[in-house]
């Protein structure tokens, strides 16, 4: 069993992790690490605030992938011309092989659509990939959406 403290400078929290639970999950825990905790919080009664026992522990890119819904990509009508759907081929394809679906919402100054590519193109929603698609699409075009 261990215990460590989960501190995101706006509050600490004491989480519990047992033997199993150390044991598949001690390679993401190290100091200054971001991670996403699933557990159960209740009350310690030696302190006076809260503990944590954890049940699932993931570092920002597994959690991205377990609680996506979809990746969205922005793209109006001049930035679908000029080779950006093969160049968006190309940054898609070594991400592919995961369970996010990717959804296009393409627009212009009269017509609106979501275009929900795929099986083939879900993809990890890796940091790198969410970086290739901001440099193609631009910084506010692209978006995670959470469930």
């Amino acid at each position: 069993m261990a215990f460590i403290t989960i501190d995101d400078r706006s509050a600490r929290i004491e989480l519990a992790i047992f033997s199993e639970g150390y044991q598949r999950y001690r390679d993401l825990l190290s100091k200054d690490r971001l991670i996403v905790v699933e557990g159960e919080v209740s009350v310690d009664d030696y302190s006076g605030g809260y503990k944590m026992s954890a049940k699932n522990i993931y570092d920002i890119d597994q959690a991205r992938e377990h609680f996506a819904k979809r990746l969205l990509v922005k793209v109006d009508q001049q930035k679908a011309g000029n080779g950006f759907v093969s160049a968006l081929q190309k940054i898609l394809h070594p991400y592919c092989e995961g369970f996010c679906p990717v959804v296009i919402d393409y627009y212009r100054s009269d017509a609106k659509v979501p275009l929900l590519l795929g099986e083939e193109w879900r993809v990890h929603p890796t940091d790198e990939l969410l970086h290739r698609l901001r440099d193609l699409a631009g910084s506010e075009q692209v978006d995670v959406i959470y469930r």
